[in-house]
């Protein structure tokens, strides 16, 4: 037999005589209860061994270090789900409204589970009369995160106050920790564009049980209210799968184990606890009924549980799975907490309630906003769904994806952040028309799974705590099986960043090393052998013969027997000629011969190829500075030990050498992890100590990156070589997400055939660049570049004036002895 009364569960003696009474005329009890009278129950079904299930708090959520062995909930446990909301959503502060004890309980154990990473402060005010006051109060100072847990009818009157005072744009959040949630009245809020999330139980709209209880419901309340019921609250649900519940305990206690009627046991207390003074007006048979009997027994250190049977009873719980109106109805063996329970977190949308997501207590990822993947929803309703809602952006600072404004003091929200990932974000939102707000990363990291949890980035995309990831995320396999990639909006490549080798000092030649050594013999030899080549062949030409020779003095000739020379063209004019020639200048002599004009074309035609060649490699030389770098290749860096390299630890570069199966790409793998100091914990770490490392470190990166430091002082680091694969950035979507990832991607595309993402990354790679590239020409040159030619001058004029003078003199000593006068006399002369 199953009876349902009603009493005040919030009034302790009144609840305490119903209990008396229940106790005494049945084995199972259920119903609600009230944290005032939780002890009192939890004092009975102890002592006498008789279970409780209630269906209007979890005892455990209120008490978690207290254990209640014969109190069991099948109400499921808000807290965790809000500790879930909270994480996801990470704002930095959050005001949590309370209208009962209950509420307030609830709050003491959010409190004690949440983080802080994910919140700085948190405050607690009891919903009172003065509640406009009171958010006002807290809108002023700042807070926009609110949880509001009360009943419906104050949590109605909480929100319609921060209409009035004008917090329903979507810069506020409220959650709603109630299961009746839906039945609050939102028109007003939903053109502000408030964020408006809460809980509800998962029914099946076609179950008949749901058909037949809500038609109950609505004849019960439609005689006053005339208002038809399309969902039955909460509490009805839960009422109706306590029944389940007891109906299917009792079967299974009557299947597997002798039932003990309630007048047996009450036979079996009296007989053993019977006390004359507290049932003397009574049969001793009925001396159970006694509400004095009971608090004698239960203030008694007797064990009274052989006279019931309760733990047959807990036994069956313990081995319970029922199929309910609310879901799967399972309870933990240890606790009575309901587990493998699943809730819909609801949001707004066209003035109703509808699901964004699902929450599920047994799956590692519990909160998964997959509500929009059904195929019910078309292309229509998923735009108005990004009208509506606010999407959460996780992204992590590095230049020059993403990195804070100087004056970020002065600015709040998406407007203290800058970079290419900002701009694109900006872009993507004015085509496809959603709000969204940029999160940090908690742990700083992009998203690698190598403790068999995805952390970074694409865990939070994973667990619900973002709805999608953009920043320098790189696209690779073991990050595609998680999560989903738009196509790249960005190609790019692992790199190496190495240090600029230091600019030498030009030498006082520098002017000889646009030709090498062996040139410039070769150049000594062509000049000797032309010189030689041209004195033998005038020698033996009679043209060059020289057979008449006019004497200044007397015009006359002079014959070929004369003592002269009888060769025009002799060594000494040989010599002139070809240096002329090479310097591109000529002489007075030239040849006269056929064969030494040939001579004279071929050694022309020579020396105009040879000084063009040297003028344009000389200009060249002077005016571009070429650096050659320690090596040249992944292979030269590879074959060497004394330069160390290295990649960011879990990330995609390292997990790239990681997995590769090229002989070279594992042997730079063998060589980094040698040690574990040749990783970094970022980009920026690693660019630093390339910097400082004086050439004895090489840092793997994504090309992007590697380019855009290159672009920043003090200018001192360069790309070797080229990629070492080919890839991208994508922006990430949870695998629920496909239909939101089809919007990104259209979108990236649009934005790459406009020329879109060419020019921010002009913008933030190049054109707001640090350092003068120096491979283009500089304007002018220095004594250092040209000195040499200077001291060749200085040189040659002084080498001029001491032959001029030895000459001089050896004429002066010769005409003197000829004329056999004095030296002093013939230099007078």
């Amino acid at each position: 037999m199953a009876v349902l009364r009603y009493t005040d569960v919030n009034n302790p003696r009144e609840f305490e005589r119903e209990l008396c009474w229940q106790i005494s005329n049945f084995n199972i009890l259920g119903g609600h209860m009230a944290p005032a009278t939780l002890a009192v129950i939890d004092a009975y079904t102890r002592t006498l061994g008789v279970p409780y299930i209630t269906t209007s708090l979890s005892p455990k959520e209120l008490y978690p270090n207290q254990n209640f062995d014969f109190t069991w909930s099948l109400k499921p446990s808000l807290v965790l789900p809000l500790l879930d909301i909270i994480t996801r959503y990470s704002p930095e502060r959050v005001a949590y409204l309370y209208a009962n004890e209950e509420a307030f309980l609830r709050y003491q154990n959010l409190k004690s589970n949440l983080s802080n990473s994910y919140m700085n402060s948190t405050i607690f005010k009891k919903i009172t009369g003065n509640i406009r006051d009171d958010i006002q109060s807290l809108r002023d100072k700042g807070w926009t995160f609110y949880v509001v847990d009360a009943p419906v009818r104050i949590t109605q009157t909480v929100l319609d106050n921060a209409a009035l005072l004008g917090m329903v744009t979507f810069n506020f959040h409220f959650v709603v920790v109630n299961l009746n949630a839906n039945k609050l009245k939102v028109n007003s809020f939903i053109y502000g564009g408030m964020n408006l999330t809460a809980f509800q139980l998962p029914v099946n709209q076609s179950n008949s049980r749901l058909f037949n209880l809500t038609v109950n419901c609505s004849d019960r309340t439609n005689i006053k209210n005339n208002v038809t019921i399309d969902r039955p609250d909460a509490d009805a649900i839960l009422l109706h799968d306590l029944s389940l519940v007891l109906l299917n305990a009792f079967e299974t206690v009557l299947a597997k184990y002798s039932y003990m009627p309630v007048s047996q046991r009450s036979q079996c207390f009296c007989s053993r606890f019977f006390d004359s003074k507290c049932c003397s007006r009574l049969r001793k048979n009925e001396c159970l009924m006694s509400c004095c009997c009971l608090q004698k027994l239960a203030e008694s250190s007797v064990d009274a549980h052989g006279c019931t049977q309760g733990r047959t009873y807990i036994s069956a719980f313990q081995e319970m799975i029922v199929d309910g109106l609310s879901g799967s109805i399972q309870f933990d063996n240890v606790t009575g907490e309901r587990t493998s329970y699943t809730l819909q977190v609801i949001g707004i949308k066209d003035s109703e309630f509808i699901p964004i997501a699902t929450w599920k207590s047994d799956r590692s990822v519990r909160l998964q906003f997959a509500n929009f993947t059904e195929d019910s929803v078309d292309n229509k309703d998923e735009v108005e769904i990004l009208k509506q809602r606010e999407l959460i952006v996780t992204s992590i600072l590095d230049k020059p994806f993403l990195m804070r404004k100087d004056d970020e003091d002065k600015n709040a929200g998406n407007e203290q952040f800058e970079g290419y990932c900002a701009d694109l974000l900006t872009y993507l939102a004015n085509k496809i028309h959603f709000k969204y707000r940029i999160k940090i990363v908690a742990d700083q990291q992009y998203g690698s799974n190598n403790t068999g949890t995805w952390n970074g980035m694409v865990g939070e995309v994973m667990t619900g705590k973002a709805d999608m990831a953009v920043a320098g995320l790189t696209i690779n396999a073991e990050r595609e099986k998680a999560v989903l990639f738009t196509k790249p909006f960005m190609n790019i490549g692992i790199s190496i960043m190495y240090n600029k080798p230091h600019h030498s000092t030009p030498g006082i030649f520098s002017f000889l090393k646009p030709l090498q050594a062996n040139v410039w013999t070769c150049v000594v030899f062509a000049y000797v052998g032309v010189t030689v080549v041209l004195y033998l062949v005038t020698r033996i030409s009679p043209s060059e013969w020289n057979l008449y020779e006019v004497e200044p003095e007397t015009c006359s000739q002079k014959s070929a027997n004369s003592k002269e020379s009888p060769i025009y063209f002799n060594m000494y004019n040989s010599v002139w000629f070809s240096f002329g020639a090479l310097m591109q200048q000529g002489g007075e002599v030239t040849p006269r011969s056929v064969g030494g004009r040939l001579v004279g074309a071929v050694w022309w035609f020579f020396t105009l190829i040879f000084i063009a060649s040297y003028t344009a490699n000389l200009a060249a030389f002077l005016t571009i500075e070429v650096m050659i770098p320690a090596f040249n290749s992944v292979d030269d860096l590879a074959n060497q030990s004394i330069i160390k390299y290295g990649a960011v630890i879990n990330g995609s570069t390292m997990d790239f050498f990681k997995n590769s199966k090229t002989p070279v790409l594992m042997k730079i793998w063998d060589g980094m992890r040698e040690s574990s100091d040749n990783f970094v914990a970022d980009n920026k770490e690693g660019v630093e100590r390339v910097r400082h490392s004086k050439g004895k470190y090489a840092f793997f990166l994504e090309s992007s990156v590697n380019e855009f430091n290159n672009q920043r002082e003090p200018c001192d680091t360069m790309k070797i070589g080229p990629n070492l694969d080919s890839k991208g950035y994508g922006v990430a979507f949870s695998k629920e997400r496909d239909w939101l990832r089809k919007h990104f991607t259209i979108a990236i595309l649009e934005l790459r055939e406009n020329g879109t993402l060419l020019k921010l990354e002009n913008k933030w790679w190049y054109h707001n660049s640090e350092c003068v590239d120096a491979s283009k020409p500089r304007r002018r040159l220095n004594m250092t570049n040209l000195g040499g030619v200077f001291y060749i001058l200085i040189v040659g004029l002084f080498v001029s004036m001491v032959v001029a003078i030895l000459q001089f003199c050896w004429k002066s000593k010769a005409v003197a002895k000829k004329r056999r006068v004095g030296n002093g006399y013939s230099v007078k002369i």
